[in-house]
């Protein structure tokens, strides 16, 4: 369970304004294994933010900020019950994972022009109690066994920038554009094995929508990861797109949509894992090119309450399996 406290207060000086805020949070983690084996981990935690703005014109803005935030282990990297992908390979969970706690500095500059707004930045994030995906062999029975878990390595440190790009560039065309370069640095303490401690990473992301005629929008997404190194090896590049029609009618109340997604077949990457002990390498295709049509007619009036509740939103997680 979480039981927390928070309070913040802001105020606004012309063109100056500022936030600042104090959470207290109190959490315990406990789990009960078939074996009867129980795991508590009890802990407090203190999380302060500040955020400073200064208006340079209208709808021109910079931005500072401090946040501290935690990242939490996911469920499946706590379960300490063996999963056999083959009798030489197992994935395990570690319920001794400690959470990780980000210390984030930011720098932000924001402008809003003609229908079009762009986002740029620059980050530093230390990361307490790293977690990482970690490779080990074990012995069993004098057989050689592939033991993958997860364990928290000393702290990182990343380094980056960031860009966004949204809005309606001509007539027809509408444009979102965003990407992130990274640098990571990992300090290693306490790991025997060989780690890669220095890594680079991008990733960019668009869509493109181009109305042909009043009724009609076809759009392309395209995603792209760029190669990149982790703990224990290298993650190979990764570049997929969709393809989507959609067709309005009826005064907008009916619409008829085509959609190919993963076009060229490229979700899919590689990856190498190598110490002293091992060399492994595989190969992951997540199988996602299909086509779709949809037909979809409104009756009445609808209003989407839980977007007015929530603020709408959209995110992507994904397991590489590693």
């Amino acid at each position: 369970g979480i039981h927390s406290f928070y309070t913040t207060y802001g105020r606004q000086f012309d063109r100056i304004g500022f936030q600042g805020g104090l959470r207290l949070e109190q959490a315990q983690v406990e789990s009960d294994i078939f074996d009867d084996s129980t795991y508590t981990n009890e802990y407090k935690s203190l999380f302060p933010s500040f955020h400073l703005s200064y208006t340079i014109a209208p709808q021109q803005d910079i931005q500072v900020s401090y946040s501290r935030r935690v990242n939490r282990p996911r469920i499946h990297a706590l379960i300490p019950i063996s999963r056999y992908h083959d009798p030489l390979n197992i994935r395990t969970g570690n319920p001794g994972l400690l959470p990780e706690y980000i210390d984030s500095y930011e720098f932000n500059y924001s402008l809003f022009s003609r229908g079009v707004s762009f986002n740029s930045g620059l980050y530093y994030r230390k990361i307490n109690d790293l977690i990482q995906r970690y490779k080990e062999i074990i012995y069993v029975d004098d057989k050689a066994i592939s033991l993958s878990t997860y364990k928290n390595f000393n702290e990182g440190h990343s380094y980056g920038a960031e860009m966004m790009i949204n809005g309606k560039i001509a007539k027809k065309f509408r444009l979102m554009l965003s990407g992130n370069v990274t640098r990571t640095i990992i300090d290693k303490s306490g790991l025997e094995a060989d780690i890669n401690t220095d890594s680079y990473g991008y990733y960019f992301r668009g869509t493109t929508t181009y109305s042909p005629f009043e009724n009609t929008d076809i759009q392309l997404f395209t995603m792209y990861r760029g190669p990149r190194q982790v703990a224990q090896g290298s993650i190979s590049s990764m570049l997929f797109s969709n393809l989507s029609l959609k067709q309005r009618f009826m005064d907008n109340k009916g619409s008829v949509s085509f959609q190919i997604s993963d076009v060229f077949n490229g979700r899919k990457f590689e990856f190498e894992l190598e110490n002293d002990q091992f060399k492994q390498s595989r190969k992951r295709s997540f199988g996602s090119r299909y086509f779709r049509v949809n037909f979809s007619y409104k009756f009445g009036k609808f209003v989407d309450t839980h977007r007015q509740r929530n603020g709408g939103g959209d995110g992507m997680d994904m397991d590489m399996g590693i």
